[in-house]
């Protein structure tokens, strides 16, 4: 089990994974609060074929809205959708020379 320490470690490694094996790797997201306006996110992804896990685990608030946006990107990838840009982010990168 790989233990991620950032949200974009988890992003990435994740992603390594469903690119290896897109058919059998899971993603699980968990939840468990202790006190009201208290908890712990755990996000999870493993593919039983190979044995791989790779785990994020946070109770920071800020990380959670970057774990949120990591998913959908890795929806997408699971599922062979194209991501997409947004004309305003497509601008702003062609300013700074990126596309």
């Amino acid at each position: 089990m790989k233990l991620t320490t950032t949200p974009q470690e988890f992003q990435t490694s994740s992603l390594q994974l469903l690119r290896a094996y897109p058919a059998s790797t899971k993603i699980t997201t968990t939840y468990h609060a202790s006190t009201p306006g208290k908890g712990t996110l755990t996000l999870k992804t493993y593919d039983p074929v190979s044995g791989a896990v790779i785990k994020f685990k946070t109770t920071k608030i800020a990380d959670v809205g970057r774990l949120i946006a990591g998913l959908h990107r890795l929806a997408r990838e699971q599922t062979g959708v194209p991501e997409v840009v947004e004309k305003g982010m497509m601008k702003r990168r062609e300013r700074r020379g990126e596309g």
